[in-house]
């Protein structure tokens, strides 16, 4: 059986990064073949990113696939996930930038992602996506990312409609590569069926 698992990084981060070398490492070790994606992120949206994103899901052959993102990778899955069918997917320290959240983030948050992606995110609320996801998902943020992160996460848990996990990661930040978050990650991956 084929199994391969989608590694989506975060905002200008590299699959090649030491840190997604760990978790794909995981991954291969459950014998789940990691496909990096390569995003560019230069001048695009979080719509354009999660179009561009389907394309190369659809057109890799697999008996079961997988989704893993972090940050603006973890909302790129989310908003992918409606219109496929991931055996599972982990979304770590989804990125508080769906419409709901507009309103409460720092104007510093807003201005250092630009004024087109602040635009594609007005358009862009959970309401509309959580509910649809039908894939197993694993929610996973950093108990110090702090509040905005903290609550994304688990008002998506909420509004989640499919078989759902929500993890705290003790003395995380927004960092994926801290050793508490890349051991959850592997338990995770380790628990997948």
């Amino acid at each position: 059986m084929k199994r391969v698992v989608f590694v989506l990084p975060g905002f200008k981060h590299s699959p090649d990064r030491k840190i997604y070398k760990d978790i794909i490492l995981a991954f291969e070790y459950k014998r789940i073949k990691a496909i990096p994606v390569k995003i560019n992120w230069k001048n695009r949206t979080i719509s354009q990113i999660s179009e561009d994103f389907l394309k190369e899901y659809n057109s890799v052959s697999a008996d079961e696939k997988y989704l893993f993102g972090f940050s603006f990778g973890a909302v790129v899955a989310l908003i992918a996930s409606i219109k496929i069918y991931p055996k599972a997917q982990i979304l770590c320290s989804l990125s508080p930038y769906f419409k709901e959240d507009l309103p409460f983030i720092y104007k510093s948050w807003k201005k250092m992602i630009g004024k087109k992606r602040m635009e594609d995110f007005k358009n862009l609320s959970i309401s509309d996506f959580a509910p649809k996801v039908k894939t197993e998902t694993y929610l996973l943020y950093g108990a110090k990312e702090g509040k905005f992160i903290e609550k994304r996460a688990k008002d998506t848990f909420g509004e989640l409609r499919s078989k759902k996990h929500l993890v705290a990661v003790d003395s995380a930040k927004h960092d994926i590569g801290n050793p508490r978050y890349l051991d959850e990650i592997k338990k995770v991956v380790s628990n997948l069926n």
